[in-house]
């Protein structure tokens, strides 16, 4: 007999309670979470879990020579690792993410995503692995990839594939090749909650834009510099889209939290048993669902199915670029914190998206993902707006003076992107399918090569 019935109805206020209680000696952090796309080195063919040169066997090397603590398992089969406050998580096929600690110097993420760099290169040459850092995968269809074996996992995939059979297979894409970077920002109050979800919200196509690396699909150009973010917002999804009514809100707890109420209740778990609920989390949280009443746990697990472009909870989740070749990362993080970190740039980003409408972020979001920095809005293209970015951005970062070991301030890590956008005038992508055009003579050699780890 199930006795959940008993248990206290959840309330929005319980929710409400479980985002960020600031402490008084708040310091603002930034963490990075970085996917990336696994190949063999010989065919470029997606590489399995198990097997003598799967993702396993390079976990198992982490795990017996670098220090790496496992987590989680079952039986022989690794899904996390931890080192200090760094994780490795694993995509639906394996393929292994880092989940970087969170730190309040630039320099320090970078140090740590230089050292992830190195560590996997080399450890997966061993295997004749190599990683490349892009938002999609340039070569596999989606039945080449072979997924873990896992119950949860299993059950977005059924989700992906039903969707599949009434609209497109972009979400069972999405699923299976698609990496991205995820930057984890801090926020200090209710207030700044909603000041900076809205402003990164409005801004988001014009980042995605900036660092679009995403062009290929099947050996072939998609005609899309971020198809990975084309992907995300053509699906028919209800999980990626941004509604008028989430936009145009203050954007508080309790717009975020009703939005995410309303969402589909993708995945229920109940002692190891997974369900399918097929209601709203609304519609589960008021009336139950097979004797089940929801609690906060379910609610947290609900939440990792909003897979929007911005997601948020104890932190603010950026979800939007695509994952980008290692010398890249670092400015993400750099620009981010340049923008959101600094009060008078947080203002100016409110200034400058005041007017634009939710139309006009829906365009430019479709045109950012096809046309990458030659996209416009409000009659300024997005490639003038990220050279307003990176000058606001820089402007912060030197001004805070937190210098390395050489006396350099974190705005240094703005110069790979500065190098594309103020020289190239162009995202990563232009400039790749420029080349692969061009002088590549579109072979593929040499877009692995930029790409790789």
């Amino acid at each position: 007999m199930n006795h959940e019935k008993n248990i206290e109805k959840l309330h929005v206020g319980d929710i409400r309670k479980t985002f960020s209680n600031t402490p008084e000696d708040y310091q603002p952090k930034i963490g990075i979470e970085v996917e990336k796309i696994g190949l063999y080195y010989e065919n470029s063919k997606p590489p399995t879990y198990g097997g003598k040169r799967g993702y396993l066997a390079i976990l198992g090397k982490m795990y017996e020579e670098l220090g790496w603590e496992i987590v989680s398992q079952q039986g022989k089969r690794i899904s996390s690792m931890k080192r200090g406050n760094a994780y490795l998580h694993l995509e639906s096929d394996g393929r292994i993410e880092l989940a970087g600690s969170p730190h309040e110097s630039i320099h320090d993420l970078a140090r740590e995503m230089r050292i992830h760099q190195n560590e996997i290169a080399e450890i997966s040459k061993i295997y004749g692995i190599v990683w490349i850092g892009c938002g999609y995968h340039p070569f596999s269809r989606n039945k080449d990839i072979t997924d873990i074996s896992d119950a949860r996992k299993d059950m977005l995939l059924n989700y992906f594939n039903k969707h599949k059979e009434k609209h497109n297979d972009f979400g069972l894409a999405w699923f299976k090749k698609t990496s991205g970077i995820h930057v984890n920002i801090d926020y200090k109050d209710e207030a700044d909650f909603a000041r900076k979800n809205k402003v990164l919200t409005r801004i988001s196509p014009i980042l995605t834009a900036m660092f679009a690396n995403s062009p290929f699909s099947k050996k072939k150009f998609t005609g899309y510099m971020s198809f990975r973010s084309h992907v995300a917002h053509a699906n028919a999804l209800p999980q990626f889209d941004i509604p008028k009514d989430l936009y145009d809100s203050e954007y508080s707890y309790d717009d975020w939290i009703n939005h995410v109420l309303d969402l589909p209740l993708v995945t229920l778990e109940r002692d190891g048993k997974w369900y399918a609920p097929e209601c709203t989390f609304r519609e589960f949280m008021n009336n139950g669902y097979d004797n089940f009443t929801a609690n906060i746990n379910d609610f947290d697990l609900h939440t990792k199915t909003a897979w929007k472009d911005i997601k948020s909870k104890n932190v603010i989740e950026l979800r939007f670029l695509d994952s980008l070749p290692p010398s890249l990362i670092p400015s993400v993080g750099a620009l981010i914190k340049g923008l959101v970190y600094d009060e008078y740039n947080l203002k100016k980003l409110e200034d400058i998206t005041a007017g634009w409408s939710h139309g006009d972020f829906m365009q430019l979001r479709g045109d950012a993902a096809k046309l990458g920095l030659q996209a416009t809005i409000d009659g300024k293209s997005a490639l003038d707006i990220a050279t307003d970015f990176i000058e606001m951005a820089e402007m912060a970062l030197k001004k805070d003076r937190i210098r390395n070991i050489q006396n350099l301030d974190e705005s240094i890590y703005l110069d790979p992107i500065k190098e594309f956008v103020l020289i190239h005038r162009k995202s990563p992508a232009e400039w790749l399918v420029e080349n692969w055009h061009g002088k590549w003579r579109k072979s593929f050699y040499p877009v692995i090569d930029w790409l790789q780890y």
